[in-house]
Order: structure tokens, then C-alpha cells, then sequence
């Protein structure tokens, strides 16, 4: 049965924290070179030296809980030794920071499993593992929500790892890098990731790595950069099992600076060699802009082929400015890209290539300059893909050395163009004029 919190902190070192008139079950705090663990009837439950100890003495008070307990953090605790504080045991725990305190990583990481909620709480320093991990176990009903995380320093791993049925929503990253792997700060799925901020951050911020069935909704990332050249913020990428039904929308993605290495906005594709698929993807209403012209931005939205093919992504009514490639997409059947606004692109603005059955439609793209000519010369490009429409595009101030608003490169063929509108001085469809409808 949970207690009245009481205020036992008066007078000491974090005295200036007020704990407020409500339930908790467990209190962690540092008094001077003490760091000291409480019920809520104000008894010891532990004790120990500050910056030494903290794991442990957190450790007897998360001993000591029942289900359901919440469990208040109101210091920074060291977090040292390659032990992890373990959060596995088969209770449902609210590990609460009120905003003030949290952990500081020397080494060490977190082990959580089963029904765990973590909020209020800041992050930082170097832990020698992912932050919070589950190594694969269950972490149904996890939480991990208004928390501030900062400076930390990662190898390979995430902050939040391998999560599932997850909701990781209203989160502060700032600062973060990672110096290793193709993991994310928040690495997840079939789960909620939602609302969050990254800023100023380096390397693969949201990473959906197998199933699928996920919400990415509502994040921004305020000048993040890719930790390796033409890495994306976010990826749906699988290497041992299929993803379907990931809905990524309303993100939005800014640079005021040109990033060190070439930095994409979304990635949806394979990271190795698999039979797995994905397929049934929906991107839509996310913005990508740049404040100007930098050459190290790489493709906004950016359907990567792999052995398997990516069926059935949707990519609509998004804006992308300032990209080498606005929409990219290779290696399979029924990409549907309709009512996009893409600007400033100096490369192509949508390019589809070894594809099949697939839709380019009602999309606006404006102030391109063309300075790398690769794909043609172009606006939209189709290298080897067949059975497309291409209708209702509007194309027009542009820059650059484009010479047409379509081409079609390779083996394209059984393409159909209908109604676009290209109000420029170049050729509207290029290579195959007399099929142009």
C-alpha cells in the first residue's frame, strides 16, 4: 500500500528540490557525501558513499518494492561498474526524477523488463552499453516519457534499446552522439515514438528494426547529422525479420548549418544482405528544410533496395527543401508518390529506379538546380522502371542545367504521362516522347 511522501529532505543538499504532497513508495537522494534510500513513512531502507554507492543503494530500494510502487529520484546518481541496475524483476515500477534528478553514466547501463516507466529523469555521461536495454525480453507497457538526455557519449548502442509495445513520447535528446553501429538514440517497434526533440545530435536517431507496426509521429530534429556518410535520422531497416504497417508523419526536420557528413531525412530499407520484406510503409506530412544550400544534405525520403524488394510505400504530402534528392526509390512495386512539395533539390528531385506498378502524381517541384547531372539531367528520373504513371506534376522555376522535366532512362518502358506541367524551356518527357499521353 503506497504512503504519504513526507518532506525528510529539509536542511540538506537538495533542500532548494520541494517534494511535493503526494504518493510515492521509495525516495533515493544524496545528503552531502551520503547517498541515502527512504520509504515513504521516512524510514532507511539503505545507505552509502555518494558517487560510489548509488547504484547499489537505488538497487535495495528497487528490492524493496512492490507492483506498482513509484520510486523517486531527486539527485544525480553515479552510474559506474560494468554491473547493471537491474529493473527485470517481474513488477511494474515508476521510476520518477520530478524533473531534478536522474543519472549520470561513468560506465554501467540499465537492464529493464516487464511494465516499467521511466519519466521526469535526466541522462547523461558514457554508459558502456545501451542506456536502457532489454536484450530481447519482454519490455511490454514500457514507458520512457519526459525525460531530458544529454552529453551522453554511445559506442554501438541506444539510449533506449530494443524496445517493444513501447511508448517513447515527449523526450529531450540533446547533444548525443554515437561513435559506432546502425542502431538509434531510440531503437524500437510496435511502438509508439512520438513528440519527441532531437538537437544537435550525430548519428541514427529513431531506428524501427524488424515487425513494423510502429508510429513515428510528431518528432523534430533540430540540426542532427548523420554519424557516417548518407546515414538518415530515421530508418525502418530489417535484417532478421519482415516490417509492415509503419506509419511515419508530421515530423519535422531542420538545418541551419551544413552537416560534416551527408545527412538524410528518412530511410526505409535493408541494412544487410536478407530474405525479409518490407512493405506497407505510409510517410506523410513531414518537412525537411535547410535554411540554404549545403552540399552534404543527402536524400529526404529514401527507399533503399536490398536483396528483397520494398512493396507498397506511400510517400504523400510532404515537403522537402534543400536535399540532393528529394524522393528516392529503388527495387520494388507500388511506391505511390503523391502531392509532395519538393524545392531546391540539386541533384534530382524524385528518382525511381528498378521499379514496377508505381505512382508519380500531383507533386510540385520548384527552385531545383541541377549541378549534378547523374540521373540525366532531370527533375524526375526513371531508370529502368516500367508500368508507372506520372500524372499532374507541376515543374517550374527552375535553375541549374536541367534539360527535362521527365526522362526515362535504361529499360523504362509502359510508362504513361498525363497532365503534367513544366513551365520552363525544357523537353516535358525526354527519351520517349511518342509515349507521352
Amino acid at each position: 500500500m503506497k504512503q504519504t511522501g513526507h518532506c525528510s529532505l529539509a536542511g540538506k543538499d537538495c533542500s532548494t528540490f520541494s517534494i511535493p504532497h503526494s504518493v510515492y513508495d521509495k525516495i533515493i537522494y544524496i545528503d552531502g557525501s551520503k547517498v541515502i534510500a527512504e520509504d515513504g513513512g521516512g524510514d532507511e531502507i539503505d545507505r552509502g558513499v555518494a558517487g560510489i554507492d548509488d547504484v547499489s543503494v537505488l538497487q535495495a530500494a528497487i528490492t524493496a518494492s512492490t507492483s506498482g510502487s513509484v520510486i523517486f529520484i531527486v539527485s544525480m546518481l553515479a552510474v559506474t561498474g560494468n554491473v547493471p541496475i537491474y529493473l527485470n524483476m517481474n513488477k511494474d515500477l515508476v521510476i520518477d526524477g520530478f524533473n531534478k534528478g536522474g543519472f549520470n553514466f561513468i560506465s554501467g547501463y540499465i537492464l529493464a523488463r516487464y511494465k516499467k516507466t521511466f519519466q521526469g529523469l535526466k541522462f547523461t555521461g558514457t554508459p558502456n552499453a545501451s542506456m536502457i536495454a532489454t536484450y530481447g525480453e519482454s519490455s511490454a507497457r514500457f514507458v520512457f516519457r519526459n525525460n531530458y538526455i544529454y552529453n551522453l557519449i554511445l559506442a554501438g548502442d541506444s539510449c533506449v534499446d530494443y524496445m517493444n509495445h513501447a511508448d517513447i513520447s515527449h523526450n529531450v535528446f540533446e547533444k548525443c552522439s554515437k561513435t559506432l553501429g546502425v542502431k538509434g538514440f531510440v531503437t524500437a517497434y510496435e511502438s509508439n515514438i512520438s513528440y519527441n526533440e532531437f538537437i544537435d545530435c550525430v548519428g541514427r536517431c529513431i531506428v524501427v528494426p524488424k515487425i513494423g507496426d510502429s508510429i513515428i509521429s510528431r518528432n523534430r530534429f533540430f540540426d542532427c547529422v548523420a554519424r557516417g556518410d548518407y546515414e538518415h535520422l530515421i530508418g525502418v531497416v530489417n535484417n532478421d525479420s519482415d516490417i509492415s504497417g509503419c506509419t511515419i508523419d508530421h515530423n519535422t526536420f531542420r538545418w541551419s548549418a551544413n552537416p560534416l557528413k551527408y545527412t538524410g531525412g528518412i530511410l526505409i530499407g535493408t541494412e544487410f544482405n536478407t530474405t525479409h520484406i518490407i512493405q506497407d510503409i505510409t510517410i506523410d506530412h513531414n518537412i525537411m528544410k535547410t535554411d540554404d544550400t549545403y552540399d552534404k544534405m543527402s536524400v529526404g525520403i529514401y527507399g533503399a533496395c536490398g536483396i528483397p524488394k520494398i512493396d507498397y510505400l506511400t510517400i504523400d504530402h510532404n515537403i522537402i527543401a534543400g536535399m540532393m534528392a528529394g524522393i528516392s526509390y529503388e527495387g520494388g512495386d507500388g511506391l505511390s508518390a503523391i502531392g509532395n512539395l519538393i524545392r531546391r533539390c540539386n541533384e534530382v528531385s524524385i528518382l525511381v529506379r528498378n521499379a514496377t506498378d508505381f505512382k508519380i502524381c500531383v507533386n510540385t517541384i520548384k527552385d531545383a538546380n541541377i549541378v549534378n547531372a547523374q540521373h540525366g539531367n532531370c527533375l524526375i528520373a526513371l531508370n529502368s522502371s516500367s508500368g508507372g504513371i506520372i500524372s499532374e506534376n507541376s515543374i517550374y522555376d527552375i535553375i541549374g542545367n536541367a534539360e527535362f522535366a521527365i526522362k526515362e532512362n535504361g529499360l523504362s518502358n509502359y510508362n504513361k504521362f498525363r497532365d503534367n506541367q513544366a513551365f520552363a524551356d525544357f523537353l516535358l518527357v525526354g527519351e520517349h516522347d511518342d509515349r507521352a499521353v
